[in-house]
């Protein structure tokens, strides 16, 4: 058996402490102890430099490549390509942004497709808001992102989602005025699309007369004149507001041009044959798509008015689909009216469908209460 002090000895042996040999200086006996190397073990001076140059690279954005841009990289956009780097400005004429190594780059506008960057947390928030349909709470959510956002090319960003809420909330004059601000800071803008125009009647009150009648006048940009007729083609302004799209569907501006000759067509819905209908639909081709939205509606309203109802229901639908989150007064419009051709054709049912999309996604439209006085008259009560 063996003792305790055979059961504690540790095995294999260690080794004797060797003692330290005395050194040139300092106390006898002590070790040797080398000196640090800078390389390894920075001074405090050295420090100091290292993260003064750190927070400098970091503020001036040499070191981040944030933004993300997402372009068409061939003439026929096919095919998709990715670059990074820091966003300068997107306006309508182009992006320019900045390489990690400083340099700066640039593209057409209409090579975009998407752009990714640190957006402003309430940005972020107006737009969860908004794809949930609280049009209200978005537009508070973007008013309060934009006061303390610097970036010029994200604050026009954000006038244009507030001019989408806007429209959702019928609040036409408040959204004509926030589009005017955007297209006074980029007459090229991106977002040219989101214009408040009047495709249908507008309700106008006395103040939103006396406002499209500024609107409409010489001395006003482009924009806001095709605005003020749109919103006066419909009233006792009539001939006044012809007159003014007359003028403006001459003009170099090709989007204004084309806007303000479809706006022409409203004055010939109930009277266009088939060739007239024919030269709106090989003119609406020629828009840009994002553009369409009122040109499909009213050459809608004229195959109707013609008899060809099948058709216009086609057409009529091409608004809520593709244009349903920007033009929704529109496009709860054209709902309506497609639900009361296919009622004409006997399909009550499909009908119906048509007539709860409105209620279910454009509650502050005009179009609301008529299709739910269509649903509660029973006609489509099949569809129930």
């Amino acid at each position: 058996m063996k003792s305790a002090a055979a059961r504690h000895r540790r095995w294999p042996p260690r080794p004797a402490a060797r003692r330290p040999k005395a050194g040139p200086v300092g106390t006898p006996g002590a070790p040797i102890r080398p000196r640090p190397s800078p390389a390894r073990r920075p001074s405090g001076r050295c420090w100091a430099l290292w993260l003064i140059g750190l927070s400098l690279t970091s503020s001036l954005g040499l070191a981040e490549d944030t933004d993300q841009i997402t372009y068409w990289s061939d003439a026929a956009g096919q095919r998709q390509s990715t670059v990074r780097g820091t966003i300068v400005d997107y306006t309508g004429e182009g992006l320019v942004w900045r390489t990690a190594r400083g340099s700066e780059q640039r593209m057409a506008a209409e090579q975009v497709i998407r752009l990714e960057t640190r957006w402003h947390p309430q940005q972020v928030a107006g737009d969860r808001e908004m794809r949930e349909g609280r049009f209200a709470e978005a537009l508070a959510a973007y008013a309060q992102a934009f006061s303390e956002e610097s970036r010029g090319w994200v604050r026009r960003k954000l006038l244009a989602r507030s001019v989408r809420c806007l429209k959702h909330l019928d609040r036409l004059v408040p959204a004509v005025e926030t589009f005017l601000r955007l297209v006074q800071s980029d007459p090229q803008t991106p977002y040219f699309a989101d214009i408040p125009l009047g495709w249908r009647t507008v309700p106008l009150t006395s103040e939103g007369e006396r406002r499209a009648q500024v609107w409409m006048q010489p001395s006003q940009p482009e924009a806001a004149r095709l605005i003020g007729a749109s919103w006066l083609l419909a009233t006792h302004r009539r001939e006044a507001a012809i007159a003014t799209l007359g003028e403006l569907r001459s003009r170099a501006d090709s989007r204004i041009a084309m806007l303000a000759q479809a706006q022409l067509w409203r004055t010939q819905v109930a009277t266009a044959g088939a060739d007239e209908l024919a030269r709106w639909a090989r003119l609406t081709a020629r828009m840009p798509h994002a553009l369409r939205a009122g040109a499909y509606d009213t050459r809608a309203r004229g195959l109707a008015a013609r008899g060809r109802s099948q058709e216009a229901v086609l057409t009529f639908l091409r608004v809520p689909i593709l244009y349903g989150d920007r033009e929704p007064a529109l496009a709860a419009a054209a709902l309506l009216d497609a639900g009361e051709q296919l009622e004409r054709q006997g399909q009550p049912v499909e009908a119906g469908v048509l007539y709860r999309e409105i209620l279910r996604d454009y509650p502050q439209t005009a179009s609301y209460q008529p299709a739910r006085q269509r649903l509660e008259q029973g006609a489509c009560a099949a569809g129930d």
